[in-house]
């Protein structure tokens, strides 16, 4: 005989998150400025680039899916003693097997 019952539903919620992220970019500045008194480098009249990588960070969204909690279900049995009191009819079965008489 079932005493009750438990129903447990697992429902998926979707929520759009908004979150400021700060990003970084490089530009490059160029300044001229007067030249002071010095010695005059050995390359100064040679011909050349110099080449000045520029970095700039971007924002990247990926999803993972993470284990956050867990839900245990269980159930417990508890035992309880009652005293009845009935009338019980009980039937005997008498079998003869070659001559012999036995009760059951």
């Amino acid at each position: 005989m079932e005493h009750g019952a438990a129903q447990i539903r697992k429902e998926v919620r979707t929520e759009r998150v908004n979150t400021p992220v700060d990003l970084k970019r490089e530009e490059l500045v160029v300044e001229r400025v007067e030249a002071g008194e010095g010695n005059v480098p050995e390359d100064a009249f040679r011909e050349g680039e110099v080449r000045i990588p520029l970095k700039e960070e971007e924002a990247v969204i990926q999803k993972e899916a993470k284990v956050v909690g867990e839900v245990r279900v269980g159930k417990k049995e508890e035992t309880r003693r009652e005293n009845v009191s009935e009338t019980v009819r009980k039937e005997d079965v008498k079998v003869d097997q070659e001559g012999e008489r036995e009760n059951r």
